[in-house]
């Protein structure tokens, strides 16, 4: 069972890679992380801005990379600016293209 899940993690639905879809997961990543729920996590504020630390913010980017198959490097994760919303277009740049239907 854990291998099926694991599976889902790596390589999501297509209709799962959405730039909504993203931002939710990212949302809800942080706000576990803060231990806050996902609604209090406002997406336009900056890591630094939320109180998510160095170590936190390093953990919601390998699992955000694991879970939409990209590779996040550090300075995605720790510029000035980067929150969740610009995570999320990062992301959303980097998803793997379906492979077209023959």
């Amino acid at each position: 069972m854990s291998d099926v899940r694991d599976e889902h993690a790596q390589n999501p639905p297509p209709d799962d890679r959405t730039e909504d879809s993203v931002l939710a997961y990212v949302v809800q990543q942080t706000a576990r992380h803060l231990g806050e729920p996902g609604g209090a996590v406002d997406p336009a504020l900056s890591f630094y801005e939320l109180g998510v630390d160095s170590l936190d913010l390093i953990i919601i980017g390998r699992r955000v990379g694991k879970r939409f198959g990209v590779r996040l490097e550090m300075r995605d994760l720790l510029t000035e600016n980067s929150g969740p919303k610009e995570l999320c277009r990062i992301v959303v740049r980097r998803l793997p293209q379906p492979a077209p239907d023959v």
